[in-house]
This record gives C-alpha cells, sequence and structure tokens, in this order.
C-alpha cells in the first residue's frame, strides 16, 4: 500500500521564472494548500531566509502553537476602518440592496465611527459610541458677540438616535459573519424609547381635506415640473393605494392594467419596498380617469414625471396651503406627502376592513406595523364607536307600570343609590322586562333569572300590594 503523502513538513522551496527575476517561494501552508509567492527579492540568500521563516509560520499554525483564526482576526482588525465600511458598502449592494439605501447605512455607521474618533476595528468601543451620540442629542446655541443666542439648534431626535446606532449594530454584525471580527461590541446597545420624543408625527387627512387638497390641485398652477392635473392625479392614487412616493416615481404606463374587469397596478420588485412585484387593485372610478390621464403615453413612458425626494416635500406642501389644509395641525402632527399612505390606511381601518386585508393592502410586514403606526383615529371616531354598545338604559312607561303609579307622576331617570345585586333592583328590572315584552313567566323562570323577592314569591305584572 502507497504511503500517503505528508503535506507540508518540508522547507519548500525556491524557482525563478526568468533568469535575473524575483525567487518565487513554494510551500505548504497550515492548511496544507501548495502556496507560491514572490520574495520580492533577487537575492537568493535572503530569499532562503524569507521562505524559512513561511514554512516555520505554516509548521507553528498546523501544529496549533500559534491560532491561525486568532492571527486572522489580529491581521483585519489592523486594517483601516474605512476600507472595511467600503466593503460593507459593497456587500449591502451585492445583496440587492438599492445604492440609495445602501449610502444611507454605510454613512450613518460611518458618522458615527468618524465622530468616535475609531481608526481601526480594535479602537472600537460602545460606551465611545454611546458617548457621542448622546453629544448628538444635545441642544447647542450660537451666541453673537454680546453673548446673546441668535441661534438654536436642536439635537437629532430618539428615532435619529437609533437609526444611528441600528446602522452601527448592522456595521458590526456583517464583520462578525464575514469573519473579520470575534464579536460585535454594539450587540448589546439599546435603543431609545422613541414615544417620549416625537417630532415628525404624520397624521391622517380627512375625506373633506382630501377633496379640497384635489379639488384646488387640479386647478392650480404647475409646480416643480408637473402640471395641476398630474399632481391631483398623483395624490389621489397615492391615497388610494397606499404607494410610497419611491414605487410611484417607478410606475410607468404599462405598469397599469385599466381596461378588464378588476383594474390592478403593479410595481417592480426592483422599487418594491420589501423587493418582490406587488400587484394592487384599483377603484373602478380612480381607474377610468387613469385611462383618460395615461392615454397619450407610451407604455415605457413615466406616469408621473416627479421631481426628487425633497422637491416632492416642498410640492405637497405648497399644494396644502393653497387648498387651506394646515402642514402641522394643533397637535403637531404633519401632513406630509407619505401621511397620504397614513391617510389610505386609516380609512381602510375606518371602513371596517379587517386588519390581516389592511396588513395585505399595505404591504406591511407585521399588523401592529399596520394597525399602531399607520393606523389614526379621524376626530369623532371614539364618540361614534359607542353607538355600538347596547342601550341598558328601562323604558319609564315600563317602570311605572310595573310599580302601579301609571297616572302618577313619572320616576325621575336617575342612577340607583343601591347596589344592583339587591334584591329590590332585581325585582324592578324583572317587573319591567315583562311588562314591556308581555311575557308571563313561572315561578321557576323568574327565580332562574334571579328575580325572587325576599320572601320567595316572584314578581308579577300585577299591582304590587302593600302590607
Amino acid at each position: 500500500m502507497a504511503r500517503k503523502r505528508q503535506r507540508g513538513n518540508g522547507q519548500g522551496s525556491l524557482m525563478q521564472r526568468k533568469p535575473g527575476g524575483c525567487w518565487i517561494a513554494k510551500y505548504f501552508d497550515h492548511n496544507g494548500r501548495r502556496r507560491e509567492r514572490s520574495t520580492k527579492t533577487t537575492d537568493k540568500r535572503a530569499a532562503e531566509r524569507i521562505l524559512s521563516k513561511w514554512s516555520t509560520e505554516a509548521t507553528l499554525r498546523r501544529t496549533g502553537v500559534v491560532d491561525a483564526r486568532a492571527e486572522a482576526l489580529a491581521s483585519q482588525g489592523r486594517r483601516p476602518i474605512a476600507e472595511h465600511l467600503a466593503d460593507f458598502k459593497a456587500a449591502l449592494l451585492a445583496k440587492g440592496t438599492t445604492p440609495r439605501h445602501a449610502e444611507l447605512v454605510a454613512a450613518r455607521a460611518g458618522k458615527v465611527i468618524a465622530g468616535a474618533g475609531f481608526k481601526r476595528w480594535t479602537d472600537m468601543s460602545a460606551s465611545r459610541a454611546m458617548e457621542y451620540l448622546k453629544a448628538l442629542r444635545a441642544d447647542t446655541e450660537t451666541c453673537n458677540e454680546a453673548g446673546e443666542v441668535v441661534k438654536r439648534k436642536r439635537g437629532i431626535s430618539a428615532q435619529t438616535f437609533n437609526f444611528y446606532l441600528q446602522a452601527l449594530k448592522q456595521f458590526g454584525r456583517w464583520m462578525v459573519k464575514d469573519r473579520r471580527a470575534a464579536d460585535n461590541p454594539f450587540a448589546y446597545l439599546e435603543p431609545l424609547n422613541v414615544r417620549t420624543d416625537r417630532r415628525h408625527d404624520r397624521r391622517a387627512l380627512t375625506p373633506d381635506e382630501l377633496r379640497s387638497l384635489i379639488r384646488t390641485t387640479e386647478a392650480g398652477p404647475e409646480r416643480h415640473g408637473m402640471t395641476g392635473t398630474a399632481r391631483a392625479m398623483l395624490y389621489r392614487l397615492a391615497v388610494e393605494t397606499g404607494l410610497r412616493a419611491g414605487e410611484l416615481r417607478s410606475l410607468t404606463r404599462a405598469s397599469f392594467e385599466l381596461h378588464s374587469e378588476n383594474p390592478t397596478v403593479t410595481v417592480a420588485a426592483a422599487y418594491s419596498k420589501r423587493r418582490r412585484e406587488d400587484t394592487l387593485p384599483l377603484r373602478p372610478e380612480l381607474a377610468a380617469e387613469l385611462a383618460v390621464y395615461l392615454a397619450d403615453k407610451l407604455p415605457t413612458a413615466p406616469a408621473f414625471k416627479m421631481p426628487d425626494a425633497d422637491e416632492v416635500a416642498k410640492m405637497i406642501r405648497a399644494d396644502l396651503t393653497a387648498a387651506g389644509i394646515p402642514y402641522r395641525d394643533e397637535t403637531g402632527r404633519v401632513a406630509d406627502f407619505h401621511a397620504l399612505r397614513h391617510t389610505f390606511i386609516s380609512n381602510l381601518a375606518a371602513g371596517g376592513v379587517r386588519p390581516k386585508v389592511a396588513q395585505a393592502l399595505a404591504r406591511h410586514s407585521t399588523i401592529t406595523l399596520t394597525m399602531d403606526r399607520y393606523s389614526h383615529q379621524y376626530a369623532g371616531d371614539e364618540r361614534a364607536a359607542l353607538a355600538a354598545l347596547p342601550d341598558l338604559t328601562v323604558p319609564v312607561a315600563a317602570v311605572t307600570k310595573a310599580l302601579g303609579t301609571d297616572n302618577g307622576p313619572a320616576i325621575p331617570d336617575r342612577t340607583p343609590t343601591s347596589s344592583p345585586t339587591s334584591s329590590s333592583a332585581k325585582r324592578l328590572h324583572a317587573s319591567a322586562a315583562r311588562c314591556d315584552e308581555g311575557e308571563e313567566n313561572s315561578q321557576d323562570e323568574v327565580r332562574e333569572a334571579g328575580s325572587i323577592n325576599d320572601a320567595g314569591a316572584a314578581t308579577s305584572c300585577d299591582p304590587v300590594q302593600s302590607d
């Protein structure tokens, strides 16, 4: 039997690819793989010393004297953090993240890293990162030469704080997953409670506000390269489908199926937030108006020539002002473009749509997101909801008949002072119910209903006899 060849026990060899060139070292590394590396020298003696060093290091790693994994981590820890961030961004793009989102996440992580003074991964410290984020939360003041405050700037909100922290933790997770770090020092940092510092809460527009916005916009002038008609159609499509601004921007004439029995609009997977193709139903009335609006457009032409995100915000704010709708209401909530999506989901909830159906139309990952963040109550909703409760008021006529006071004054409608479980209250309600419905119950039935008097005799519709 041929003896298995033991790889990596030799000292290796040297070779030159051309006369006078650098010596190439050939040896087996600690994993038994054959390696060829240039010694970057033409001096054979120096090349032999380099080869000996590499072979010795491979032997030490193979025998466990040197931990190869720890050595690799140490090598990664010495690399500039900017190189890791660049690779992190490339990894986000490789898995299908949009360029805009990849840039945003990498920029957020990079801002904290630079602000905290981290140069290499070995510099990373959770406490230093939190100190920097805490400093961003602080309000700042600008004073003139006289010491008077001329400008105040609020620190970042709790939500923005969490966005930075989330990006930093995501970067740390990637470092561990890519075997560049042993652990993530930011893994156990807790986010802030955003409910204590809400600065940009959105609200749902009322139906009257929506009609006013669409009507005024349609008759309004051109803004940011869009005609009034185009903007009005954009707002209506947004509020009747819940599509986001980026998804609306991606639509073309071919995205719509308007002439079938069930008209739809389709968002391509590349532009959908959850990265899959979404087909949403359209109301027939909206489909008819879209057919007229899109009639002259080619299949590949954009449905709406929307400006950049910042310009869209300015555009709808100008249209809200023209319609007499406040951008920020008395409670501090705002009505921006994304508020149209909030309005869509709130209208579904107000219309009695089942939560799971609303979640599907909103294309949310959880029902909590749909019902808690995007569903808003309209004024009067809580009072109107009370109408669904049963009316427990006892008719006055039935009470007076039960007490034999048909010709007497009406009994005032006041809350009884006695306990509702007392025998007198039971007799009163049982008598009123039987007289009102004209029912005749046996003594057993009355006893079962809990309306037996103290003496054990059932009450009846006959006048009460005094002792």
